[in-house]
């Protein structure tokens, strides 16, 4: 760890504490920065992508399952990452790959990365990330639907509806053989 003296030393944190507490000592009596490398730009990207997907995104639960799912082949079939190409092949519109473009620069510049717009993906990161997500679509009648790899394809498998009779909302669900 005591490598870089002119950059400044690296440190690995270990704390399963609180977080309150570890916010204090991490950042503000000791001002430690996450390391400035791939894994976490990829990560950040990733993670802004998901919030951004949970929050703000205007969309059928089945369209952000097939938005996330967009991120991760992106990020897991390209070396690099370029901000703004990345943006335009993930979203539909260019109005929403301007506001999801938008969205990672200020999540980044939150976290204190400054310099998002284009990096090397990290596959290491993207391994990781892959154990984290989750492509379940969970409804209110103790259903849960998983979604293994959703693509353009599928969403013609997976259609959502409404039954003016039961006033319940449905989803219609094709296949062509249980396994």
């Amino acid at each position: 760890f005591n490598n870089c003296e002119d950059l400044g030393y690296s440190v690995l944190i270990v704390d399963s504490g609180n977080q309150i507490d570890t916010k204090y000592w991490v950042q503000d009596f000791l001002g430690i920065e996450k390391n400035d490398s791939s894994f976490q730009k990829t990560k950040i990207v990733v993670d802004a992508c998901k919030q951004y997907i949970k929050k703000d995104y205007q969309g059928a639960t089945t369209e952000k399952v097939a938005t996330l799912n967009s991120v991760l082949n992106y990020i897991d079939s390209n070396e690099s990452l370029q901000l703004d190409e990345f943006s335009d092949r993930v979203t539909d519109t260019k109005q929403e790959a301007e506001q999801l473009r938008e969205y990672i620069q200020s999540f980044a510049e939150k976290k204190n990365f400054h310099d998002i717009q284009n990096f090397e993906v990290d596959q290491s990161a993207v391994k990781t990330i892959k154990k984290t997500i989750k492509n379940i679509i969970k409804l209110d009648t103790a259903f849960e639907i998983k979604v293994k790899a959703f693509s353009e394809l599928d969403k013609k498998h997976l259609e959502k509806g409404y039954d003016e009779d039961k006033k319940m909302h449905y989803y219609k669900l094709y296949f062509n053989e249980e396994q």
